[in-house]
């Protein structure tokens, strides 16, 4: 089940804040760790030095390693905070600063859903992440992130070039082994524990 979906979920049946940020120019903020060079844009060759190679000082959108070097650069500012990645979506960030009292970052590409009860933490948290990138506040969320292609792009790019390799075989999954979503459909109780098994989570007893 999709950490888009479950977050807000929690957050309506809590009642906590909810804020979203975005990052301008997300993929420009990675740092490269190996000398990368491209050929000169057409229309934008130096007069005079044709056979010359650019080298790349930033992470280009659209460049492979853009992705994973802005995820690791976010990371790093996260867990400089106090905040621990969780084991089932690495795009989601908890903080728990004593009962209750904890927030959640959902990254999603290159905007952030922050989740939590005290408006003031997540005041500040905002203002530590905007030290870091440069980030635009939207403020109360209206609508919540939407799932676009560029998630596939991010999170789950690198299928393609697995599939492409034949290093994965796709098999159909029969439907009783296949887990549902929970938010949507009513289940029997048996099909509910074992569609709650496969998406890492635990269904407690009544």
């Amino acid at each position: 089940m999709s950490s888009i979906r479950t977050i807000p979920s929690l957050a309506a049946c809590y009642d906590l804040e909810v804020e979203q940020m975005d990052v301008k120019t997300a993929f420009l903020h990675g740092d490269l760790e190996e000398e990368l060079y491209m050929e000169q844009p057409e229309g934008f060759v130096a007069q005079g030095k044709e056979d010359y190679v650019c080298r790349l000082k930033k992470s280009l959108y659209g460049l492979k390693q853009a992705h994973r070097q802005w995820y690791k650069k976010f990371e790093y500012v996260m867990e400089d905070q106090g905040y621990k990645k969780t084991t089932s979506d690495h795009c989601v960030f908890i903080k728990i600063f004593s009962g209750d009292d904890f927030i959640i970052l959902l990254l999603n590409v290159d905007d952030m859903l922050i989740v939590g009860r005290n408006a003031s933490r997540i005041d500040k948290l905002k203002q530590e992440l905007s030290k870091s990138f440069a980030m635009k506040d939207l403020g109360p969320t209206k609508q919540i992130l939407g799932i676009r292609s560029k998630h596939i792009d991010v999170r789950y790019h690198w299928m393609r070039d697995v599939l492409e390799a034949k290093l994965l075989e796709l098999e159909k999954i029969h439907t009783n082994d296949n887990g549902a979503d929970m938010l949507t459909k009513a289940l029997p109780r048996v099909k509910f524990e074992a569609c709650c098994l496969t998406s890492g989570m635990e269904a407690f007893p009544t």
